[in-house]
């Protein structure tokens, strides 16, 4: 598993003891840590090491940024499977973890997989039929009522990939620099290459916006850039490049056979 953090130790504390209860399989955890100046180091010596069969530590002098931290983590980890999950996804269901690793083990075509995401998206980028079993998924569009669902776009809260889908893809585009919809380009990636994607029913909540909607990140992120709005401007960069990227393979809508189909019910 790779899990980016910065600060926030609050939040990744609640967010591990979930993970550490829930989790049923021996794993490791590579933590790259964004530059962290509060007790964050500490607490995953204390608290975290002890309690994984191995934990592998990456920290940057300062914040390089979350695609560019899932990129070191990806290619630190080691397994047939590599879990992304943000610093403030709360996993509540026991055994999580094998579920998922018996359906990419019954499902040899299943390149990535998460908790929340979309069967389709227009030829803008749009996200169509948002599913999932977020605590608030009515809010987001519906509620999975089944084990998995093949979808197209999957979340960036929870981004699984078979090893050899994570390699022949690349992973994480490192023209998202920073934020947005670096989960859509690479969700896209992965049915382009001929693996299929999917929604696993498993009980989960994201806040959401923890460190995008912190003073501190958008005071960083206009530094970054150059000028207010940044963080606008990521998005609004991000977007328009996704598009590019893949006009000639969207829309796309997944089948509950898995079956592609290049335009939208």
């Amino acid at each position: 598993m790779v899990i980016p953090v910065l600060n926030q130790l609050e939040t990744t504390a609640a967010t591990w003891e979930l993970l550490r209860r829930n989790s049923t399989a021996p794993f490791q955890l590579v933590v790259v840590d964004n530059g962290s100046t509060d007790d964050t180091p500490s607490y995953l010596e204390r608290q975290v090491r002890p309690a994984v069969a191995e934990l592998r530590v990456l920290r940057n002098a300062e914040n390089v940024g979350v695609v560019a931290a899932l990129r070191q983590g990806c290619a630190a980890a080691d397994g047939e499977i590599v879990a992304c999950l943000h610093n403030d996804l709360h996993i509540y269901e026991r055994g999580w973890d094998q579920r998922v690793l018996d359906l990419f083990a019954r499902l040899p075509f299943l390149g990535m997989a998460g908790f929340h995401g979309s069967r389709g998206t227009s030829n803008g980028g749009s996200r169509v039929e948002p599913c999932s079993n977020l605590v608030n998924a009515e809010n987001h569009g519906a509620r999975l009522q089944r084990a998995y669902l093949p979808v197209v776009l999957l979340d960036g809260c929870c981004l699984i990939f078979r090893r050899e889908c994570l390699e022949r893809t690349g992973g994480f585009d490192p023209h998202f620099r920073y934020h947005h919809f670096y989960d859509c380009d690479a969700s896209l990636a992965s049915l382009a290459a001929g693996y299929r994607n999917a929604v696993v029913g498993v009980s989960c909540h994201h806040p959401g916006g923890t460190t995008s909607c912190s003073p501190a990140y958008r005071r960083w992120i206009d530094e970054r850039l150059g000028g207010e709005e940044g963080d606008r401007a990521e998005f609004d960069r991000n977007f328009a490049y996704l598009q590019e990227k893949w006009s000639w393979f969207m829309p796309v809508y997944a089948e509950e056979d898995f079956t592609l189909r290049h335009e939208l019910p």
